[in-house]
């Protein structure tokens, strides 16, 4: 099977001209936090076989090291999201009644699913993670869907919070939203993949450690 290797930095100034997106630094890396970063990228595919299929870790050396297999597994006609395909493998994050579980999986166990294109439409309603919910509704005048969100980080004084509220008008299955033009200005991009909303922001949409970054599932 193809072997997924770390991406080895020659120097310092190599280290820190490169793109900090974690793809770029850690090939082999399969990860939930990174993974919303992917949404342009994500298509939906379903679980196959009879076996269990079990996750894998992305740690150095994963996922075809000894050790690397997780305990947590999906089972044929389970729907599972990738964002990238390295070789054998499959970088899928699937969502669970209550939380989700991400890693690499063999690629051979995984079918496209079918997707057909967003309508305006299914873009609607209240989108949840744990942390944040997202709505979207159609603009009461002109064109385009109205969006706003409510995230938060911590609890009770101490807890941290962000919000959303712009307008989207999608092009097929993205769209995005952003407050202007200065690059601390919060931006956020949304792909529609399947029944899931997949939502990345930039780090400037609420207080510290505050992110709206996450795959929803319609209420």
């Amino acid at each position: 099977m193809h072997k997924i290797t770390p991406l080895l930095l020659t120097s310092a100034l190599a280290f820190i001209c490169l793109p900090s997106h974690a793809e770029y630094i850690e090939p082999f890396s399969c990860r939930n936090g990174y993974f919303p970063s992917e949404g342009k990228f994500t298509k939906l595919y379903t679980v196959v076989g009879k076996h269990q299929t079990h996750f894998f870790k992305d740690t150095e050396g994963c996922p075809e090291s000894e050790g690397c297999m997780q305990k947590a597994y999906v089972i044929e006609g389970d729907e599972v999201l990738v964002n990238k395909i390295e070789g054998d493998w499959a970088c899928a994050w699937y969502q669970g009644k209550k939380r989700e579980t991400v890693g690499w999986i063999v690629l051979e166990n995984l079918a496209p699913a079918a997707d057909p294109a967003p309508q305006p439409t299914d873009w609607l309603g209240t989108w949840k993670t744990p942390a944040s919910s997202i709505t979207i509704e159609q603009q009461e005048q002109g064109n385009g869907l109205h969006v706003t969100g409510d995230a938060i980080w911590g609890t009770g004084a101490s807890a941290h919070v962000g919000e959303i509220d712009g307008t989207l008008k999608p092009e097929g299955r993205y769209a995005m939203t952003k407050e202007g033009d200065d690059k601390y200005d919060c931006a956020v991009e949304f792909s529609r993949v399947g029944r899931f909303l997949i939502v990345d922001d930039n780090n400037n949409c609420g207080g510290m450690n505050v992110s709206f970054d996450g795959v929803y599932v319609r209420e």
